[in-house]
């Protein structure tokens, strides 16, 4: 569940840029109005702290992710996020590595709301990350799907942290990835099937033909004579 989808601007040079620029500035404030009521739980919460926070807790999710350290994964990432990553790795052998940080990450968003009850207050934040990184993809049978050990890639993502801000051990973690429309496809992953072979179809008995000659017997043959 997202509080309000973040939609990043393509372009200001156009009339859905232009009217996506004003709404952009209805969203800062009401961001910066969130960051006021993540104070008044945390006195301490600065924006820059929280971003070195969040590209930890970003890399030791993907770290976990490689190991299938379910634990870990659910300890980085929120109850929505988690069974989707566990389909996601199912059969698959996921080798990752971060390299560098083309840009220094970046909160684009920000929104808090009660849910269901107004003691109970959560907090999401939108992160732009825009870093290096290896990512090479294999299913269960070696084959590669996706990706190159060797190839580093230049990689935009927008990544949703949440928190329980109410709860006392609450704690960030990675509830999504959100997609921007402008934003180039990802090239498919090559999958692999195992080949269903039939069994083998058993050889039907030739029917007796009663139209055949059959020799005569020999209690025949003695009759004859």
């Amino acid at each position: 569940m997202y509080f309000i989808l973040f939609v990043q601007l393509k372009s200001l040079f156009c009339r859905k840029g232009a009217k996506q620029a004003l709404q952009f500035i209805e969203k800062k404030s009401k961001s910066m109005l969130a960051v006021r009521k993540i104070r008044k739980f945390e006195d301490e919460f600065e924006v820059d702290i929280f971003l070195k926070e969040a590209i930890d807790i970003y890399e030791k999710a993907h770290e976990a992710i490689t190991t299938k350290d379910e634990d870990n994964i659910l300890k980085y990432s929120t109850e929505r996020a988690y069974p989707e990553i566990l389909h996601n790795i199912q059969n698959k052998t996921i080798k990752w590595k971060m390299i560098k940080e083309v840009e220094r990450p970046r909160l684009v968003h920000a929104r808090s709301t009660d849910v269901i009850s107004k003691d109970n207050v959560f907090s999401q934040l939108t992160v732009r990350f825009h870093t290096q990184q290896i990512l090479a993809v294999y299913d269960r049978f070696g084959r590669l799907m996706h990706g190159s050990e060797i190839l580093a890639k230049d990689v935009l993502e927008y990544v949703v942290f949440e928190k329980q801000l109410s709860y006392k051990y609450g704690s960030w973690r990675i509830h999504a990835k959100i997609i921007p429309d402008w934003m180039p496809p990802k090239d498919n992953m090559l999958k692999t099937f195992r080949l269903q072979l039939s069994p083998p179809v058993e050889a039907l008995p030739e029917p007796e033909n009663k139209d055949t000659i059959q020799p005569p017997s020999d209690s025949q043959q003695l009759a004859a004579v």
